[in-house]
């Protein structure tokens, strides 16, 4: 009864690395217990069955439990997750094999012995197998990683790597079963597959850093060209502003002729008749880069027939320094703008934007109408749905990480035909806002 309980103690503690490995290298995704807990279960239950009975099946099928999990349960593309389930199969299945080649060796008994008799040398020999899998993998997990997405070719090779790899291992220890006089090019196999499992992360270390390095310079050229379109709105905003100059001082000569000549009711009728031609203010923040974004922003929306409301609050509880919070804002209405764009010409195209506060947090909230078809997700996440080849989502990741350095949530919604992008922000005292831009 005690061995079968150590026994199957061993098998949940490969369980635990398989799964907490790989969350180690993934996102999950939301309230993933269950699944872990299925996963888990499934595992050490799949190990277990081989205490009672005779399975001819290789337990190296065990892993296709973890590939349903990391499917399931964490974030990004599937042939990633293989990746990573691939590695932690080529690590257990190197370092049992090199194990057992050891001890063989060693005298402490044949292969059939370390894995099946209850013996000192059994727990001797599962215990080393377990150390040097957790060491394996810590290390593994330490090694920092790249952050670019490796492309789908990138990725198929380092598949065909590992999966050759896997099968190899596989092979050999078939052939050591029947030939025991193979322990020394069954060694040499198992050392191949360690250094093959470290040249897999290496490379897979490259190619994330140099699609890291391809992704941030995208982004750079992307953001330059937003900023020139930005300052392009702005300049159409002062030339706009020096063609309102002008014409009020034709308005002035008129009216100065008009009272010269005593005509106080024409004058006044006049003066009535130029004010309701004047546009309105887009909005009255107290802040002039805010207000000019703004009002350059709304110029646009309704040249392109799109209606555009706002709702103001002081923005004195705003951690955001004005550039921070106009990029925000700019990249909040270009969205919508493009996400307006897509409707259908009989649907109402609007925009709306508000800033709110509550207690100690500081909200900017944009709503637009918007098509749910025309929406791309990955997993619950919301992508760029812009066509073409090129770097998308750069407005959304230049928000995300602003508000996200701020201590805030960027947050969208989609309900109905009302797309919503929340923003949450902490309220700092003047004080501390003040002394957090001059160090940054």
């Amino acid at each position: 009864m005690g061995w079968t309980i150590f026994e199957i103690g061993v098998n949940a503690y490969q369980a635990f690395l398989m799964i907490a490995f790989l969350r180690s290298q993934m996102e999950a995704k939301a309230a993933v217990g269950c699944r872990e807990a299925l996963c888990f279960l499934a595992i050490s239950g799949f190990f277990t069955l081989y205490l009672f009975w005779d399975i001819r099946v290789t337990d190296t099928l065990v892993f296709l439990f973890p590939f349903l999990y990391a499917i399931s349960a964490l974030r990004g593309r599937w042939m990633e997750k293989l990746f990573w389930v691939l590695i932690t199969a080529v690590v257990m299945l190197t370092m049992t094999n090199l194990c057992i080649v050891f001890f063989s060796l060693a005298g402490s008994g044949k292969w059939n012995s370390l894995l099946l008799t209850k013996t000192p040398g059994r727990i001797l020999f599962v215990g080393s197998v377990n150390l040097l899998i957790t060491l394996m993998l810590f290390c593994f997990v330490k090694v920092r990683r790249g952050k670019g997405p490796i492309s789908q070719d990138g990725l198929r090779i380092l598949l065909a790597q590992n999966a050759f790899c896997m099968l190899l291992l596989e092979a050999f220890f078939y052939f050591q079963q029947r030939d025991p006089f193979l322990d020394g090019v069954y060694l040499v196999a198992s050392l191949f597959g360690v250094l093959f499992s470290i040249s897999s992360l290496v490379e897979y270390e490259v190619l994330s850093s140099y699609a890291e390095r391809e992704r941030l310079r995208a982004q750079e050229v992307q953001f330059l060209k937003l900023s020139a379109q930005h300052q392009g709105e702005l300049e159409g905003l002062y030339a706009q502003i020096l063609e309102m100059q002008h014409d009020f001082k034709h308005q002035i000569q008129v009216v100065e002729r008009m009272l010269e000549q005593g005509e106080c009711a024409e004058s006044r009728q006049y003066l009535e008749q130029f004010r309701a031609h004047q546009p309105r203010a887009a909005a009255l923040t107290g802040n002039l880069a805010v207000d000019a974004l703004l009002t350059a922003k709304r110029s646009i929306l309704q040249e392109k027939g799109i209606a555009f409301s706002f709702q103001a609050y002081p923005l004195q509880g705003c951690p955001l320094d004005d550039v921070e919070l106009c990029t925000v804002l700019g990249n909040l209405l270009d969205n919508a703008m493009e996400g307006v764009g897509r409707l259908r010409p009989e649907q109402k195209k609007e925009v709306h934007l508000e800033f709110q506060q509550s207690l100690n947090l500081f909200f900017i909230v944009c709503e637009n109408a918007a098509n749910p078809d025309a929406l791309k997700m990955q997993g619950d996440r919301f992508l760029s749905s812009k066509e073409g080849d090129g770097i998308h989502g750069v407005g959304i990741s230049s928000m995300r990480r602003i508000v996200e350095r701020a201590g805030g949530a960027l947050d969208f919604c989609m309900e109905g035909n009302a797309f919503s992008a929340r923003i949450q922000l902490p309220i700092r005292a003047p004080q501390e806002r003040e002394t957090t831009r001059i160090v940054s």
